[in-house]
């Protein structure tokens, strides 16, 4: 029961959920009891009917950030997507500040961490390069060994330029010194007529710097193949007079405040891998709890999206907020053939002192999704030797539950159905027990449950 492949199992592709069930409470639901080792299976309209009355409800608050974004790299203007994943924190350039003087450790000594956020990038991308989105560019600063890359965000704060062409433009101009930007073509002193007879060249771009900026009002004209505003390999013909001069150096970083804003402004909802589609307008309502309202996660706590408006004013009594932003780390399969030897992602948790004391003084409690269960487990465990009274908890949880490490406080669990190989999967069979859970996942299966975040329910009694 500790070896990692028991916890694998063949799943119908058929079977993974791409988009919800409308309405939410008519997804299907599995109640297991694990007294009368019993299956029910009814919808999720009928929760109601199965929760215990006497309990505390944990629901974990934590709100999906547009993690998504999407640029060009500067130079080979090839498309980049950025994931966000979290802001970096000075233990993330440990490694780097003390290593041998590498241009890495130089950045990462002289940085202030806390105006940084940890990306992926799909696609090789080097120290330095630099990403335009919209009217916001992205510089990375830094290759950290877990796989991240440090990046520090910047707006263009031009609001004469509104046109993303142009945008595009004045970003190459801002970082790239023999480079300069073109305004669409409405010069009246050239034409690609005149250039082309002067040079035979058809690749050739003409435009005008704004008339609203005061330094850059004169003509001028680019070399290069146009590609959805950036110009290939351009030449300057003639420089616009008195053009500023800035440079990365000179601009002010994004706060953090004004990252998630961005994020929030040209940001896509981050579907989970095994959503093999582009996200869409419906997913940014659809990946959100009713009552999401602490920006952080990257994944939703998914067995919350099935609760209807309905369903929480009924609860409203039994119910108490915590926030665990759920990380990538939810998605990673184990890769070690004993699973104890797996060392846990960490997550950024916060429970009030009054929620807390609603949770652990509680004669049982029911947790709706596994980071609420993780959140109420790590936070009762913590208390254990913790002085009371209770205070504001801010911690990094990284607990693991499996079943050398069963749940000790939680007493009821409403979860999804979850991947294979994964600490959700072993969480749940530390609930129910190894032989229990593979059956029940067998039943799923066999009745044809939707799978994973967009999927079915289970209710472990």
């Amino acid at each position: 029961m500790f070896a990692l492949s028991s916890y694998d199992y063949p799943l119908p592709k058929h079977l993974i959920a791409t988009a919800p069930i409308y309405p939410r409470e008519a997804a299907k639901l599995l109640v297991y009891d694990r007294a009368k080792e019993h299956i029910t299976h009814t919808t999720f309209a009928h929760l109601l009917e199965f929760i215990p009355k006497d309990c505390i409800i944990a629901l974990n608050n934590t709100r999906v950030l547009k993690a998504r974004i999407y640029g060009k790299k500067l130079g080979t203007q090839t498309s980049r997507e950025i994931f966000f994943h979290r802001f970096a924190t000075r233990d993330d350039f440990s490694v780097l500040a003390s290593s041998a003087n590498t241009l890495e450790s130089t950045c990462a000594s002289s940085l202030d961490s806390s105006a940084l956020a940890l990306c992926q990038i799909r696609g090789r991308v080097k120290l330095g390069d630099i990403f335009v989105c919209a009217r916001f560019y992205a510089q990375v600063v830094a290759l950290l060994d877990n796989g991240y890359r440090a990046i520090r965000f910047f707006s263009l704060k031009d609001s004469a330029l509104r046109d993303k062409s142009a945008i595009a433009a004045r970003a190459l101009r801002l970082h790239t010194p023999s480079m300069r930007p073109c305004a669409p073509l409405q010069s009246p002193d050239f034409s690609s007529q005149t250039l082309e007879s002067q040079n035979g060249s058809r690749d050739y771009a003409l435009g005008a710097q704004s008339s609203h900026s005061p330094t850059a009002k004169q003509a001028i004209a680019v070399q290069g193949k146009a590609e959805a505003g950036f110009f290939r390999n351009p030449r300057i013909l003639e420089e616009a007079k008195g053009a500023e001069r800035e440079s990365i150096a000179t601009l002010t970083p994004l706060s953090q405040e004004a990252v998630l804003a961005m994020l929030e402004e040209i940001g896509h909802i981050p579907l989970p891998p095994y959503i093999k589609r582009a996200s869409n307008d419906n997913d940014i309502k659809d990946y959100q709890t009713l009552f999401a309202t602490q920006a952080g996660a990257i994944a939703a706590p998914t067995a919350s999206l099935h609760l209807s408006a309905t369903m929480l004013e009924a609860l409203k009594e039994q119910i108490a907020y915590l926030t665990l932003h759920i990380g990538a780390g939810t998605f990673a399969s184990v890769d070690i053939p004993d699973i104890r030897e797996h060392t846990m992602h960490t997550e950024s948790l916060h429970i009030t002192a009054q929620a807390l004391k609603k949770l652990l003084c509680a004669k049982s409690r029911l947790c709706v999704g596994t980071s609420a269960l993780r959140s109420v487990e790590f936070a009762a465990r913590l208390y254990e030797s913790h002085p009371k009274p209770y205070a504001d908890l801010h911690a990094q949880c990284d607990i693991f539950l499996h079943l050398g490490n069963k749940p000790r406080y939680v007493d009821y669990l409403l979860t999804n159905f979850h991947l294979p190989k994964s600490t959700l999967t072993m969480l749940v069979a530390s609930m129910v027990g190894y032989e229990q859970w593979r059956k029940i996942y067998e039943q799923a299966i066999a009745k044809g449950y939707r799978f994973y975040s967009y999927g079915d329910a289970m209710l472990i009694l």
